[in-house]
């Protein structure tokens, strides 16, 4: 079986007929029309699928998490589509509300679905480079946030990212340290709270400190440094939670313990609990 015949066939096709991408189904019927790969009598497209599952198309993705449906782009998609395919999904209102109380029925979050992260309350879903331009969409309440990495591809570390020299203390580290630090299969890769029940800080103005941060601007967001080293951190996507009853540190910590449970160690650039 000749993998890259295949990748080149769907990008001809997504090329003659202008689509943007195309699913199993519709792949694998035209694959078969042009000897590639057989297709299934009693399931359409199960042998393009059982492809996209051992990830030998590896720019495919699922846009709602592991049992969503397959999405196949152009093998040159751009990271703003995926960013845009984030987006999309995320337009209906969650299914938990951002104000309820916090419970142990409610950590239940995989940190690699983007419908987990949505159902769990979660809002915006907004690149950073976006947000860099209007920030207006970030709610003035208190609350959590997630800094969600939905590229495709692997990061690229860079030596000296962009963050600032609060204190004139460097906040870079080393690539090895980077390394270390990076958590596979997980789209979060910071978990971080903005104010408290006796604080002023809001979640829009605590993002826009953090956005000012990794501007170079010497601003106190310290915290979250570690993502100003990833290559092109404008394809970064925030969302937030707002809060009102219980002290965001509080779900915080649980959402760190949650991801702990799940992953074996904390987000890439949650350096404490």
């Amino acid at each position: 079986m000749d993998i890259s015949a295949i990748i080149r066939k769907i990008d001809e096709f997504l090329e003659r007929t202008g689509k943007k991408s195309t699913d199993p189904v519709e792949a694998n019927e035209m694959l078969e029309k042009a000897g590639l790969l057989n297709d299934s009598d009693t399931r359409k497209g199960k042998p393009l699928r059982e492809l996209l599952r051992r990830g030998l198309i590896s720019h495919a993705y699922q846009p709602g998490g592991p049992r969503s449906s397959w999405v196949i782009p152009h093998s040159r998609k751009s990271d703003e589509e995926v960013i845009q395919s984030v987006q999309n999904i995320s337009n209906t209102k969650p299914i938990i509300p951002p104000q309820k109380p916090i419970t142990s029925s409610l950590l239940k979050i995989d940190f690699n679905d983007i419908e987990s992260i949505k159902k769990y309350g979660f809002l915006g879903f907004q690149s950073i480079g976006s947000l860099y331009a209007n920030s207006s969409s970030i709610t003035k309440q208190m609350g959590i946030y997630l800094v969600l990495h939905v590229s495709q591809k692997e990061p690229k570390f860079l030596e000296q990212g962009s963050g600032g020299f609060f204190k004139d203390k460097d906040p870079n580290v080393s690539i090895k340290v980077l390394e270390e630090h990076w958590v596979k299969d997980s789209l979060v890769v910071y978990i971080g709270k903005a104010g408290s029940k006796n604080g002023s800080a809001t979640l829009r103005s605590r993002l826009i400190q953090y956005l000012k941060f990794g501007h170079g601007k010497n601003v106190g967001h310290y915290g979250g440094r570690l993502i100003w080293q990833i290559s092109n951190p404008e394809h970064l996507v925030l969302c937030w939670k707002p809060i009102s009853e219980i002290e965001p540190r509080e779900e915080e910590v649980q959402l760190i313990k949650s991801f702990f449970n799940q992953f074996g160690k904390r987000p890439f650039a949650n350096l404490t609990d």
